[in-house]
């Protein structure tokens, strides 16, 4: 099976990539991670390659992304008991952070459900994108980083070991800031 996976990435190139974020945006049960780490092992992009990849993923997610925003939008508040526990769990995190938190939990399972919550609590569209596209371009550039890290030699992981970390006091940063702005509110 990892074969075949790997083959297809192989065929499809970069597409793979664009079809897989589009899929998990959708919030589709499909496992993206899988094929953007194996993408950045196979293919070894260079780090100018990653950013331009990362950029079209975070695009392609953004867009699949509406469809859930879009349910979310046409349900509203009717039957919010209808629903699965997590939903119900991401709407009342939405609640309580507000529109921050479509930013915060993209990179988490959280984040699927978070679409759905944006789209009932009437986040205007072109912030909803934003939000969206903010969130999940990190963890992609991230994801193919650190594909491309476990294929190097010793000298190359060496030179990229800083972008995770990087990444982690940014992602840190950020969600102190926001957990700081949600408490301060208490």
């Amino acid at each position: 099976m990892l074969s075949s996976v790997t083959s297809i990435i192989q065929g499809l190139g970069s597409t793979s990539l664009f079809i897989s974020m589009f899929l998990e945006g959708s919030s589709l049960p499909f496992p993206g991670i899988i094929i953007v780490l194996v993408f950045g092992y196979l293919l070894h992009p260079d780090m100018q390659q990653i950013f331009w990849l990362s950029v079209g993923m975070g695009l392609a997610y953004s867009a699949a992304s509406y469809i859930p925003y879009a349910i979310g939008r046409k349900l509203g508040n009717n039957g919010s008991g209808k629903f699965s526990e997590k939903l119900v769990r991401a709407l009342q995190w939405f609640r309580r952070y507000g529109e921050l938190s479509v930013c915060v939990t993209r990179p988490f399972v959280l984040g699927n459900y978070i679409s759905y919550a944006a789209g009932m609590s009437r986040v205007k569209p072109w912030r909803y994108g934003v939000l969206t596209f903010f969130g999940i371009f990190p963890w992609a550039f991230l994801m193919l980083v650190l594909g491309r890290m476990y294929h190097s030699s010793t000298e190359e992981y060496g030179k990229y070991l800083f972008l995770p970390i990087v990444f982690f006091l940014l992602f840190g940063w950020t969600a102190i800031m926001f957990f700081r702005k949600v408490y301060s509110k208490n």
